[in-house]
């Protein structure tokens, strides 16, 4: 079933479907924590319905993003939340495998909050869930190679991850000489650390940050990340 929810914080019309990964903390953090300058190349990948596209855009009007997602059910959404808030004109939609896509652009900005989990151990989930939890169709080590090859120069990659995996993580971001920057570890209701936050650009050394962020204790996700 699809329902039509509201982002009060962001004025922004959401419509989601049951079947499908719906909008997570994940998404919400990951499009707070990039960085942004007007007319920025963004390039979102595992990309949902679109929510951290959309959320960038309320963040800064002047952007052009591209969305990846490989589930047909999860990009008919997109287009039509896109539609919903009038960025049409801004926001493009993919349907296919990140390995198919042929880019001749590169993006000042890679955001991913891609499948967490290497192995489906979950039978009782449906197949659109699946894809989205487990590395069925791609894999970090994918995404980390991809984003090197469309990355500008200089360009950022953020990915949101399980913190169990950060090292392998950081190996790859290595492997493809990406440089850390800062990795922020969140901390939801369990009082531990649930999910990481890390900030990358290609060709650079390792100046790395570290952070926390209790949830809990903030009474807005806008503007969390004051870097």
């Amino acid at each position: 079933m699809i329902r039509k929810n509201m982002l009060l914080d962001y004025n922004l019309t959401l419509f989601q479907d049951d079947e499908v990964f719906k909008l997570n903390l994940d998404s919400i953090l990951l499009a707070e924590y990039v960085t942004l300058k007007k007319n920025t190349k963004v390039l979102d990948l595992c990309s949902g319905n679109a929510i951290v596209p959309l959320i960038l855009l309320t963040k800064e009007k002047k952007l052009k993003i591209d969305c990846v997602e490989i589930q047909k059910n999860a990009c008919e959404l997109a287009m039509k939340n896109i539609k919903a808030n009038n960025f049409e004109s801004q926001i493009s939609v993919i349907n296919d495998n990140l390995n198919n896509i042929k880019k001749r652009n590169y993006y000042d900005i890679i955001t991913c909050n891609p499948p967490y989990y290497k192995e489906n151990n979950n039978k009782s989930l449906n197949l659109s869930r699946s894809i989205s939890k487990y590395e069925i169709y791609t894999n970090i080590e994918e995404i980390v190679k991809y984003s090197k090859k469309y990355l500008s120069p200089k360009g950022k990659l953020f990915i949101v991850f399980k913190p169990e995996r950060i090292a392998e993580l950081i190996f790859l971001l290595k492997k493809y000489n990406f440089g850390v920057l800062n990795i922020t570890n969140i901390i939801t209701k369990s009082k531990k650390v649930n999910l990481v936050l890390v900030e990358s650009q290609k060709s650079r050394k390792d100046n790395t940050k570290i952070n926390v962020l209790d949830v809990q204790k903030l009474n807005s996700y806008k503007n969390i990340f004051n870097k």
